[in-house]
């Protein structure tokens, strides 16, 4: 992918996702009589700028963001007075509205684009040297079933749980794969899994997805993952990557089946390619796509967790991405196409609206909090005190982004 086009991508991204989100407040506050001072892209000097009514809009020399500036915002006493339309004086659920906004606008943009990404169909895509070449599949063609179990194609998410559920069922063993090719001709052919040893463990020497030829000296041969590992103990492992001839060997340790979970070593039998789906009506696909978005909220804090929580996860540093691992993962997934390029940023305007409800002070929720007190106690938190906590998360927030940016996107990465 060529430097202007992973440029283009990266700000098109941002950029997108920045209006939607400072969209919310915008609208929220001028719905409930707020004045809009400003509404920017970006921070720092202003490049383009133009005044209408009260409100200028401008776009700003570092797309690291944005922000709409109501007037009274922070209702500090120095601050010249606003008038009756002052942020402060409007009604707490007027306040409470505006401030929660934005996060909201990226969690529902968030479903829209999931939404968009079920609609499409995907053709599969098969590895030259996985066992579903050698047995004469080609990418583009559809697995029906396997060992007489359907494959529902309807989506990423039916077509990857019904093939993980099937190859898991074969335990290695030969298996009767009936496939269908895009002229509509509906072929059978015998494939045999191949084990792949999936490592989400930091401290692992192993290349992620590799193919396991022996065990402890001994050729891998049908059975259950977990059993050919020895119920976790410690064994010697060689292996190969799809299509490369190196070998690699190493200590796994604890290896249990399954397709990967944090900080662990798991192993699956498995064809080696990335299954594609049929593609949705409107109506199915909103449902899918809105649906989504709890889930991959729930995921979100279940991984968090897990990496806190689990030895050999890497940390928040190994997990966390900070801005040159979003640039980076953004143009990969540009170059991947556009469904792929949407499906991520769905998934940074669900996270960045996520984020920004959290309740820590500079950010929306932590001003939401401020907000739900002052109606708890019917009277204002002194507004300096106020601006010192937000000042104080914002530091916080901007030692995490760096933290994670040197030792995980940069440090992290290193060679």
């Amino acid at each position: 992918m060529d430097l202007l086009r992973w440029i283009g991508a990266v700000m098109a991204l941002l950029v997108i996702v920045v209006v939607v989100h400072e969209a919310g407040h915008y609208l929220l506050a001028k719905r409930s009589g707020i004045q809009v001072d400003e509404f920017a892209v970006g921070f720092g000097p202003k490049l383009v700028w133009k005044r209408v009514g009260e409100t200028v809009y401008a776009l700003r020399l570092i797309p690291a963001g944005g922000f709409v500036r109501m007037a009274g915002m922070t209702g500090l006493p120095e601050e010249k007075d606003p008038g009756p339309r002052a942020f402060w004086r409007a009604s707490i659920p007027r306040r409470m509205a505006t401030i929660l906004a934005g996060g909201i606008f990226n969690l529902v943009f968030a479903g829209v684009l999931f939404s968009i990404v079920n609609m499409p169909s995907q053709a599969s895509t098969v590895d030259p040297a996985s066992p579903l070449a050698k047995a004469g599949v080609q990418s583009g063609d559809t697995i029906v079933s396997v060992n007489g179990k359907p494959i529902d194609d309807a989506d990423q998410t039916t077509v990857t749980r019904d093939m993980h559920a099937a190859t898991f069922a074969t335990e290695g063993h030969p298996a009767t794969v009936v496939y269908r090719s895009p002229d509509g001709r509906t072929r059978t052919t015998t494939v045999t899994p191949i084990l792949q040893l999936l490592n989400f463990n930091a401290n692992n020497p192993l290349p992620p997805q590799i193919v396991v030829d022996t065990i402890d000296g001994t050729p891998v041969a049908a059975g259950d993952p977990t059993a050919l590992f020895h119920d976790g103990a410690a064994v010697q492992v060689t292996g190969h990557l799809l299509g490369d001839s190196k070998e690699y060997s190493g200590t796994a340790t604890g290896v249990t089946t399954g397709t990967g979970a944090i900080g662990q070593q798991q192993a699956a039998w498995l064809f080696g390619f990335l299954p594609g789906w049929a593609g949705n009506s409107l109506p199915y696909a909103l449902a899918r796509g809105f649906s989504e978005v709890p889930s991959e909220i729930g995921s979100t804090f279940s991984n968090l967790y897990q990496v806190l929580t689990t030895p050999n996860s890497g940390g928040l540093s190994g997990n966390l991405q900070g801005p040159v691992g979003i640039v980076r993962d953004t143009g990969a997934a540009a170059q991947a196409g556009w469904v792929q390029f949407l499906f991520f940023m769905g998934l940074i305007s669900l996270n960045l609206g996520l984020f920004n409800l959290l309740p820590i002070p500079f950010l929306d929720g932590g001003r939401f909090v401020f907000i739900v007190l002052e109606a708890i106690r019917r009277r204002r938190l002194d507004p300096r005190r106020e601006a010192v906590i937000h000042y104080v998360g914002l530091m916080l927030i901007l030692a995490l982004v760096v933290y994670v940016t040197v030792t995980g996107d940069i440090g992290g990465h290193a060679t």
